[in-house]
C-alpha cells in the first residue's frame, strides 16, 4: 500500500462509519440503554451534527476515490478549484 493510499483511507472510511452509525442509531441507543450507558447516548443535536459532517465529507470522499485511482496526479490539477 502506498503512502497516498494509506493517507486517503480515513477520508474514505469516515463518511461510511458515520452513515452506519446514523443508520443504526436506534439500535445503538437501545443497546447503550440496556447496558446502563444512557449518558453516552447520542442526543438530537449530536445526530444532526453527524448528518452535517457526513454531508460535508461526501465530496471529499468522491475526490479521494478519484485521486487514488488516477495514475498521474499532475493531470488532476485542473480539477482543483482554488
Amino acid at each position: 500500500m502506498s503512502l497516498s493510499n494509506h493517507l486517503a483511507q480515513p477520508v474514505e472510511i469516515l463518511p461510511s462509519m458515520i452513515q452506519s452509525l446514523l443508520d443504526m442509531k436506534r439500535e445503538v441507543t437501545n443497546s447503550l440503554k440496556r447496558i446502563g450507558k444512557v449518558d453516552i447516548c447520542l442526543h438530537t443535536d449530536e445526530i444532526e451534527l453527524l448528518e452535517e459532517l457526513r454531508d460535508f465529507l461526501k465530496p471529499f470522499e468522491s475526490f479521494t476515490e478519484l485521486v487514488s485511482t488516477a495514475t498521474a496526479t499532475v493531470s488532476l490539477v485542473p480539477l482543483i478549484k482554488l
